[in-house]
């Protein structure tokens, strides 16, 4: 028992040293004298003078190069319009005037929304997989075609026939 309370005294006894330590090496245990500042009255640096003598001359300053741009790209040839060319067959017609394309054979032109039949360029109205349907504005004009073979009436006539892919 002896020896616990001998070892507590001598925990205290540190941990007192260790603050009184801390405690006074902190902060300085007299106050120190405030120094004034010292105003020097030295006198006013005289104003530049104008240089007597030119500088030399650096030379001519180098302008930046530009970053070279990259050359545009030019732009893709409009697309050629896709187009399918036909050789129609004339079968049986009847004409009230001029006929609009020649006899007994005659090229068409068929695009994605028109087609070409002679002199005639009639907007296709209505297709599927195995026909179309073109027509002019005013349904004067119409053309019809189902699998390989096609049907003209119009104002000016009326022809049929069969068409073949050229």
């Amino acid at each position: 028992m002896m020896r616990t309370v001998r070892t507590r005294r001598v925990l205290f006894a540190l941990s007192i040293a260790a603050m009184f330590t801390v405690a006074c090496g902190s902060t300085p245990t007299q106050p120190t004298a405030v120094k004034e500042a010292v105003h020097s009255a030295a006198p006013a640096p005289d104003p530049p003078t104008a240089p007597t003598a030119p500088p030399a001359d650096p030379g001519p300053t180098p302008t930046p190069t530009p970053a070279p741009t990259p050359a545009p790209t030019p732009a893709p040839p409009a697309p050629a319009p896709t187009s399918t060319l036909y050789v129609a067959t004339v079968a049986s017609e009847h004409w009230y005037g001029t006929a609009p394309f020649s006899s007994p054979t005659f090229e068409v032109q068929r695009f994605a929304d028109h087609v070409k039949i002679g002199t005639l360029d009639l907007p296709i109205v209505s297709q599927d997989d195995q026909s179309w349907f073109a027509a002019d504005e005013g349904r004067t004009m119409s053309w019809f075609v189902v699998g390989t073979q096609w049907t003209f009436t119009g104002s000016v006539g009326q022809a049929a026939g069969s068409l073949a892919p050229r």
